[in-house]
């Protein structure tokens, strides 16, 4: 049985993405929680170096 989930544009957009750069390989099932913390999760900001932040 299958069962489809709509989802906002920014989520859709999201999963592509992660498609595209190869971040996402499983190689299991995920549970419905498992699959929206993934989704979720908060990015990391870009970290500056001294010299970017001191310009």
């Amino acid at each position: 049985m299958k069962s489809t989930v709509s989802v906002s544009k920014e989520v859709k957009e999201l999963l592509e993405k992660e498609e595209r750069d190869g971040d996402k390989v499983l190689d299991k099932s995920l549970t419905w929680d498992e699959f929206f913390r993934e989704v979720f999760k908060p990015e990391e900001p870009p970290k500056l170096t001294e010299e970017e932040a001191r310009s």
